[in-house]
């Protein structure tokens, strides 16, 4: 195998992981598969062409349990803040991992033109 085929192997596995992290994040959160099967089509699993419609996914979903949070906040009180703090972390945390990965990936292929 030459360099080339053995670098773009290794990025492909980290493309790979990438996706099953986000699938996973998808699946955990609780979102519309049905809502997915209308914008992308029918089963269509997560690949390179479709990954951000699931980040898309992801992102509203928080944004939803993060409003509901909120609201349970304003009639429940302190616990749900602390509760609403470990979710935003948790989604900052998410969202680090996924730029840090995307940002890991072009430098690694910029060190290997």
């Amino acid at each position: 195998m030459t360099k080339t085929a053995t670098q773009l192997t290794e990025v492909n596995n980290i493309l790979d992981e990438l996706q099953k992290l986000i699938e996973d994040t998808f699946e955990r959160l609780g979102c519309s598969q049905k809502e997915l099967e209308n914008m992308v089509g029918l089963n269509v699993s997560i690949n390179v062409k479709n990954v951000i419609v699931y980040l898309g996914q992801i992102e509203q979903k928080a944004t939803e349990l993060l409003n509901i949070l909120h609201y349970a906040n304003l009639k429940v009180g302190h616990a749900v803040e602390i509760l609403t703090k470990f979710c935003q972390f948790f989604l900052n945390f998410i969202e680090n991992v996924i730029i840090n990965l995307v940002k890991f990936i072009y430098r690694y292929l910029d060190t290997k033109q």
